[in-house]
């Protein structure tokens, strides 16, 4: 019998490929800058939240191949605060961006068949960045390191042609919450090496 059989070394093989096709892709552009930015709805999907099972739309949108693209999640069912605060910024996104007055709709899908008119269209945005701490394990020794990273969102839209459209660029950064600076002082009181780690990591969004 042999030592290492032809059998064990391909499930190995088969394995191994099978980890690396299941690794997320991180994408190593950078996030779109604060501020002003022309976007386009590359697309706009109906899907479920995974808590409660409710719709709600995810926005694709780019700015140029340079930058990754930003998704916007809207949950729009339901009764919640939020769900409603949604529904008005879906109405007043498509008004103010693309012309377009939103009709009654009775399901996602309604709504999801009026906006896909859109894919492809062009807006003005006003982009803010949140600021976030990111805890990631160094592959070597195994410890944890705690970094501030930005996450970009949608702040609010204009028609591309709008040429009063404005952005207080001293209010597109939402600074770390005190917690998430007092937690984040402590962790880099424990470290001995400083980050030397760029603001635009290769994360997950």
């Amino acid at each position: 019998m042999a030592l290492l059989s032809k059998s064990t070394i391909n499930q190995v093989k088969s394995d191994v490929d099978k980890k690396k096709s299941e690794q997320v892709k991180y994408d190593k552009r950078p996030i779109i800058e604060a501020g002003e930015a022309i976007l386009t709805l590359k697309n706009v999907e109906v899907k479920n939240t995974k808590k409660t099972g409710a719709a709600m739309l995810v926005f694709e949108w780019v700015k140029d191949e340079k930058y990754k693209p930003l998704t916007e999640y809207m949950t729009i069912e339901g009764d919640s605060k939020a769900v409603q605060i949604n529904q008005e910024k879906l109405v007043e996104m498509m008004y103010k961006g693309f012309n377009y007055e939103i009709q009654e709709a009775e399901t996602a899908d309604d709504l999801l068949k009026q906006i896909l008119q859109f894919k492809g269209k062009r807006v003005k945005a006003a982009i803010k960045h949140a600021e976030e701490l990111y805890t990631s394990t160094d592959p070597v020794t195994g410890q944890s390191k705690m970094s501030i990273i930005r996450k970009p969102s949608l702040w609010y839209v204009g028609a591309e042609s709008d040429n009063d459209f404005y952005v207080n660029v001293n209010k597109t950064i939402k600074p770390l919450s005190l917690a998430d600076k007092e937690a984040y002082v402590a962790n880099a009181s424990n470290d001995n090496q400083p980050s030397n780690e760029p603001d635009n990591q290769d994360l997950p969004f």
